[in-house]
C-alpha cells in the first residue's frame, strides 16, 4: 500500500468522522432525544449512516486513489457524490421516522412515526395544534365507566387504535389526568423481568428515597417493549427500567 493512498484515505476518514459527528449529534439531540435514540430507531439508523460515511466512503477512496492516475478527480467525484446521496437517504429516513408524538393509551406508551400516520390514513400535520418541541406529548382520555372503556377499546376493530384518534387526545398539560388508569404495578414488571429485579427495586427504591412520585408504564418502540418510569408531578418520562430489551 503506498504512502500517497494511506494519506487520501485518512484526510477521507478524517472528514468522515467530523460529519459523523454532527450527525449524531443531529440524531440524538434533535430528532431521537433521550431514551428515543436507543429504543425508538436513532442508534439503529445511525450504524447504517456510520457504515457509509466512516467504512464505505474512505475504502472506496484507499482503492482509487493514485496519484497522477488519469480520471483521478472523476473517480474522487463519483465517490463523494455516491457518499453524500447515501447520507441523505439515510438522514431523509431517519428524519421521516422521527417520533412525532408520545401517546399513553390505556396499554401504555406509543411511538407515532408519519408512516404510523399514513397506515391510518392520517394527516401529516396531526399533532401540530399542540405546543412544544420534540415528540408531542399526549394522552388518550378513557372514560370513566368500565363498560364504556370496554367499548372504546373494542371500537379498535373497525376504527384503529385509540391513540391515532385526534379527538380522544389531550395534552399532559389539559384536563384532568387519572395516571392510575394507565400505570403498572412494580410487582407485574419484576415477575415478567426476575431476572432484573434487584435492579429495579434498587431504581424503585431510589425514587422513593428522592420524594418522587414515579408510576411505571409500557412504552411500545420502534425497537422494543420496555417499561418506563413516569414523573407524576411533572407528568413526563424520566427513565426506562432495566429490562432485557432496554
Amino acid at each position: 500500500m503506498k504512502k500517497e493512498n494511506l494519506k487520501a484515505f485518512f484526510l477521507h476518514l478524517a472528514i468522515s468522522v467530523f460529519l459523523f459527528i454532527v450527525m449524531y449529534l443531529f440524531i440524538k439531540h434533535k430528532l431521537y432525544p433521550g431514551y428515543l435514540f436507543h429504543i425508538d430507531g436513532g442508534k439503529q439508523g445511525l450504524v447504517i449512516v456510520a457504515l457509509v460515511d466512516l467504512v464505505l466512503g474512505p475504502l472506496l477512496t484507499l482503492i482509487v486513489y493514485r496519484k497522477g492516475k488519469k480520471g483521478l478527480v472523476f473517480d474522487l467525484s463519483l465517490i463523494a457524490a455516491f457518499q453524500i446521496a447515501c447520507l441523505t437517504v439515510g438522514m431523509y429516513v431517519l428524519i421521516s421516522e422521527r417520533p412525532l408524538a408520545l401517546i399513553l393509551s390505556y396499554d401504555g406508551f406509543h411511538s407515532v412515526s408519519k408512516s404510523n400516520l399514513l397506515l391510518y390514513d392520517k394527516d401529516n400535520n396531526m399533532f401540530e395544534q399542540w405546543s412544544g418541541n420534540g415528540p408531542k406529548k399526549l394522552y388518550v382520555k378513557l372514560p370513566v365507566s368500565r363498560d364504556e372503556r370496554l367499548k372504546l377499546q373494542l371500537s379498535q376493530l373497525t376504527g384503529g387504535p385509540l391513540y391515532i384518534r385526534e379527538k380522544l387526545l389531550s395534552h399532559f398539560d389539559q384536563g384532568d389526568f387519572r395516571v392510575s388508569e394507565y400505570s403498572v404495578k412494580i410487582g407485574e414488571i419484576i415477575a415478567m423481568y426476575p431476572e432484573q429485579k434487584d435492579e429495579i427495586n434498587r431504581l424503585n427504591q431510589g425514587f422513593s428515597d428522592s420524594g418522587l412520585s414515579v408510576s411505571y408504564m409500557q412504552f411500545t418502540a420502534k425497537y422494543a417493549l420496555c417499561y418506563v418510569a413516569f414523573d407524576n408531578q411533572k407528568r413526563q418520562i424520566i427513565q426506562t427500567l432495566p429490562t432485557t430489551q432496554c
